[in-house]
């Protein structure tokens, strides 16, 4: 893992976060019926904690890493 992987992985996640919003302000608008507002708020939810999921592990990852120096991160 670089620099490069980080980046990359910092812009996905922005750009999860993003939809996330995105959906948030859709179900806020109430222009869709209840079985599209539920899907919504999944998707939401998905899109909101996935990043947060992937960064948990990144940390642990790269914690141990440099604990142990497995030589993963570079």
């Amino acid at each position: 893992m670089n620099y490069q992987f980080f980046g990359t992985a910092g812009i996905c996640s922005a750009v999860l976060w993003i939809i996330a919003v995105v959906l948030m302000l859709l179900y806020f608008s109430d222009i869709f019926c209840y079985d599209t507002e539920d899907k919504l708020v999944v998707f939401t939810w998905i899109c909101f904690l996935l990043p947060i999921a992937f960064w948990l592990v990144m940390g642990v990852i790269c914690g141990l890493n440099a604990i142990w120096g497995w030589g993963l991160v570079k």
